[in-house]
């Protein structure tokens, strides 16, 4: 069984079907288009991550409310791979909601969840 976020993601990327309907684009991870961005994105602190967005993702996305509740794009290459890859590292792989992992907030190495949860 994987216990890294990286093998998750490997093991998510190799069990894919080979028929390209299936295949998810972004699963435990994050993509980026260059080294230079990856690099830049690597060395970021948690401030300046929360910095880089205009928007909430609990209240702005997650919540039924918001007002990109929803937005396709932002769940698959902003929400989901955080809040999945913040509820791995904590135990908890295959969490498709902040409701599914708010048990595990409390922890003081929760901090990603708490960024993208609230």
């Amino acid at each position: 069984a994987a216990s890294t976020v990286l093998q998750l993601a490997v093991e998510r990327h190799v069990h894919q079907p080979p028929d390209d309907t299936h295949v998810e684009t972004h699963g435990y991870y994050i993509t980026f288009n260059n080294a230079a961005n990856f690099e830049r994105a690597r060395t970021l602190t948690m401030a300046q991550e929360t910095d880089q967005y205009s928007f909430c993702i609990e209240t702005d996305h997650l919540d039924e409310g918001g007002l990109m509740h929803g937005d396709v794009l932002i769940w698959y290459q902003v929400a989901a791979p955080r809040l999945r890859a913040a509820a791995a590292q904590l135990g908890r792989p295959g969490v498709e909601s902040c409701a599914e992992a708010a048990d595990l907030c409390h922890r003081a190495d929760a901090k990603l969840l708490r960024m993208i949860c609230g």
